[in-house]
């Protein structure tokens, strides 16, 4: 007897169907064919609902290195919230009403609070009345803090003063959000940059009444594979709404007087990057036309500079069309020049780049193998120059800082400009985008997998100082990574390279790795290194071997005092002060673990065997007072990667590399659906990894096997340890994990039963790639076939419960995905439930919804699989409702 099951609740019968009912442990059972939210038993709902949103690490520091912000949160996100109308346009949500983006009307951030970590006190920041707030920003001076106000019909910038949180309305006309989500402050903390709606904006555009709008798509010449996108724009009035939602107006408010000052016409502006002085301006812009088969973010753009009266004074910084081939890419694109890493200067003095010399046509047909290895590039034995180009921004307007010989990949200077410090080598690709404050960062780079780190005084150019040499292709390399720069905010603007007050040490941080990740966890680390004598390095800090600890702040420049987040496989994560110089270490935070009985809950690695010779990784959470020798229930939980090797001994390599990063002294931090919150039921978690190994560009030609015989390996050794009772297993997955655990249920006999959310189950639906798969299904035909669930649903083993959002948008997993799995497995009598959550994208987040999985996961595990001697009894019972 087969359970057909599909909940489907619109959003304007939420509070009709929202019935509070307190249940007590196992006292009532959840009804699997009820269309409508249930609760799961109390020992969960708590679990679920504890207030974990009120810890917080101190991590965002203000610019004079005073206060911490903390954002608070009312809880987790609601229906009701969800449910306020939105638009999906080319892959982007809008909130109509709001005119901005609908990620702030559906994140529940309520307030700020800011913590002087000096005297260590509180200061509640007073925000209005009904709003929801978003993108806090300090002043450069930090006396100020400002933000968005997000109220049901328009969003606002707020000013609150950092002394004593009291907060004022900045704008008069509402803020845009939809494409420029964020404002920005002038150097001189006294103004603000933003997006306004703009002047006489009529009404939305509108359809005729009671005209529909047909369809029209024709081919184009030329090849133009693309992925699958849901939410793409399908008719002229999608394009207008698009046009509509993302045309405002660009506005430099001052924020005593409020006084505003508009900056060009209304347009449809992406992005907009202000000079530290507030008087030029780099504005990119969306182009038409629109695309029907690819999203937004491949629509082209064209970025100019203005100044502040809103007249071009660099007509092109970047110009991308639009590109529809190639999955996004591709397409007509140029940028200014060869300059690479443009950015504003960090003394505010116009902007710098990077530019290296031409050479000649018939010495770039002439250079030699000898420069191609030493460099990676023929093109290194050219200058490469580190330029400032001053307003007015022409060809004239430009002056060496630096040059050298060698292609340089970024540089980085000190607070005073009179040091900089570059790195050469190590790869890296085309730049020319730097943000605010963003000389360095990777672009430009070659190939060459030595990278130097060195530093050169403005004073004396010629003579570099050594900071650090590290070779990507030595074997060991993983294990000597010397670190980065430590930084901090300029003077005037962005991040400078912090210096000790003698100017003769920076800093450098980073994470020392060891080969056996379980024995020795990744160390982070702070190394004072002399400039020009990396030898003779000072490591003044390391994570403690039993601990994870992990810098955020260095609060002087020599390196005495630093912010650390702290926490332990015992220990919750707070923050400490740690005085380097006197040993003593200050606890600042007091964050709860609200669920200690999972978090204190036996957790066993094991290192698991296949029967090819691969070894992989995994983890069983057991409950606190697991007895040896009991066996248990078990839920798997996995998502299968892929990992690539010209044989098995490569393939081996790789996935051992990608493990070296784990760290067992991490908190195993609770979420809502963390799914270890089983053990308070009794079950085991396995936690396997599953790893599908192949050639290059053909793991996926060995899925099904590697899938079976990794579960397989699994299952025999925790049977073998006597940890799991193999007669009463299931297996599950989110996304590529829910495809993984209908190709488990189908490919093996192991399992009574499955979870599945939000997962693709025909790989028909996907033709032209996915996952890390990049053959087409006409190369691959049989692989495509082989690895969907669909085409195979007949061989389904055990009880398969979907849950899928409605508003999933993720590519490559439509709900219809979830829709024709449970057709399918309804036609042929097997047994499955299929439930469809309204507003939902890939994952849930409402409270309602959070619950209502919990209760369904709960009922139909115990019926499946703790008590299978019972299942078809209780089938039998809860499919009398037949399909709805």
């Amino acid at each position: 007897m087969k359970q057909v099951t599909r909940i489907s609740v619109s959003g304007f019968l939420l509070l009709a169907l929202l019935v509070a009912v307190t249940i007590p442990l196992y006292a009532q059972r959840v009804v699997l064919s009820a269309e409508s939210y249930a609760k799961p038993p109390k020992e969960i709902m708590d679990v679920v609902l504890a207030p974990r949103y009120n810890n917080a690490t101190l991590s965002n520091l203000s610019p004079d290195g005073v206060h911490y912000l903390i954002t608070k949160r009312s809880g987790l996100t609601q229906i009701a919230d969800m449910a306020k109308p939105f638009y999906n346009l080319g892959e982007t949500e809008y909130d109509p009403k709001g005119n901005r983006s609908r990620r702030f009307t559906t994140t529940p951030t309520v307030g700020f609070e800011l913590f002087n970590w000096k005297d260590q006190t509180t200061t509640v920041v007073d925000v209005p009345d009904g709003a929801r707030v978003s993108s806090a920003a300090w002043s450069p001076d930090g006396s100020k803090l400002a933000y968005f106000a997000h109220f049901d019909d328009a969003t606002h910038i707020y000013i609150a003063d950092v002394s004593n949180g009291k907060s004022k309305k900045l704008t008069r006309t509402p803020v845009l959000a939809t494409q420029v989500t964020s404002f920005q402050w002038t150097n001189d903390s006294e103004k603000i940059l933003t997006v306004l709606l703009p002047d006489n904006r009529g009404p939305e555009p509108g359809v005729e009444t009671g005209i529909a709008q047909m369809r029209v798509r024709m081919t184009r010449s030329g090849e133009t594979p693309t992925r699958t996108y849901r939410f793409l724009l399908q008719t002229p009035h999608d394009e207008d709404l698009l046009e509509y939602y993302s045309t405002g107006q660009i506005a430099l408010i001052e924020v005593d007087n409020r006084r505003v000052r508009k900056i060009g016409e209304p347009d449809m502006y992406r992005s907009i990057n202000m000079s530290p002085k507030g008087d030029y301006f780099r504005v990119t812009t969306m182009l038409k036309p629109f695309s029907y088969i690819v999203p937004q973010r491949s629509f082209g753009t064209y970025e100019r500079m203005w100044d502040v009266n809103g007249n071009v004074v660099i007509d092109t910084l970047n110009y991308s069309a639009l590109r529809e081939g190639g999955g996004g890419r591709g397409g007509e694109a140029q940028d200014n020049g060869d300059k690479r890493n443009l950015t504003w200067a960090f003394d505010g003095n116009g902007m710098t780049y990077l530019q290296q010399e031409p050479a000649p046509d018939d010495e770039e047909e002439e250079s030699t193998t000898e420069t191609q290895s030493e460099s990676g590039r023929g093109r290194d034995r050219n200058p490469d120059r580190f330029m400032r180009w001053i307003p007015p921004f022409d060809e004239n307007s430009t002056e060496v800082i630096y040059e050298q010989n060698t292609r340089m990949s970024s540089i980085r200077v000190s607070e005073d400009f009179q040091t900089l410090f570059v790195r050469e080598g190590g790869g890296g690709g085309r730049g020319g985008r730097g943000g605010r404050g963003g000389g360095g960062g990777r672009g430009g780079g070659g190939r060459n997998s030595v990278q130097r780190l060195f530093a050169v005084h403005l004073s004396d150019p010629q003579t570099k100082l050594p900071i650090s040499t590290y070779n990507s292709s030595d074997d060991d390399a993983f294990y000597k990574n010397p670190g980065s720069l430590m930084t901090k905010r300029g003077s005037v603007t962005g991040s400078v390279v912090r210096m000790s007050s003698d100017k003769q040490y920076v800093y450098l941080s980073g994470t020392q790795y060891f080969e056996d990740p379980l024995q020795n966890a990744p160390r982070p680390f702070i190394d004072k290194v002399p400039v020009g004598d990396y030898e003779n390095k000072e490591r003044i800090f390391q994570s403690s071997a039993d601990a994870n600890e992990r810098v955020s702040a260095m609060f002087d420049d020599e390196g005495e005092q630093i912010m650390v987040t702290r926490g332990s496989r015992t220990e919750i994560d707070d923050s400490y002060l740690f005085n380097l110089r006197t040993g003593s270490r200050e606890k600042l935070t007091n964050n709860i673990d609200y669920s200690p009985e999972i978090t204190k809950a036996q957790r066993r690695r094991f290192r698991f065997k296949r029967v090819d010779g691969f070894e992989f990784n995994g983890v069983v959470t057991l409950p606190p007072d697991y007895v040896e020798g009991t066996r248990l229930p078990a839920m798997f939980w996995f998502y299968p990667r892929e990992y690539s090797g010209e044989d098995m001994a490569e393939a081996q390599k790789s996935y051992d590399e990608r493990s070296r990063t784990l760290n067992v002294n991490a908190f195993p931090n609770v979420r809502p659906r963390t799914m270890s919150i089983l053990t308070k039921l009794g079950y085991a978690v396995v936690e396997p990894d599953c790893p599908i190994v192949g050639q290059p560009g053909q793991m996926n030609n060995n899925y099904v096997q590697d899938l079976r015989n990794s579960l397989w390996a699994v299952i025999d050794h925790l049977d073998k340890a006597g940890i799991i009772d193999r007669d009463r297993l299931a297996i599950g997955g989110h996304s590529y994990g829910a495809f993984g655990a209908a190709n488990a249920m189908i490919h093996t006999p192991f399992f009574k039963a499955g979870i599945a959310g939000d997962g693709n189950y025909n790989r028909t639906l996907t033709p032209m790639s996915f996952q890390s798969e990049r053959r087409y299904i006409w190369d691959a035909r049989e692989v495509y076939f082989s690895m969907s669930p669909m085409l195979w649903a007949n061989q389904m083993n055990g009880a398969l419960l979907m849950y899928h959002g409605m508003d999933d948008a993720n590519t490559g997993t439509f709900p219809i995905n979830s829709e024709r799995m449970f057709q399918a497995l309804n036609g042929l009598d097997k047994d499955a439930s299929l439930y469809m959550y309204p507003y939902e994208h890939h994952g849930p987040v409402a409270e309602e919804t959070l619950l209502d999985l919990w209760a369904r996961w709960v009922e139909w595990l115990d019926i499946y699989v703790k008590n299978p001697e019972k299942s078809k009894e209780q089938t039998k019972k809860i499919g009398e409702g037949g399909i709805r």
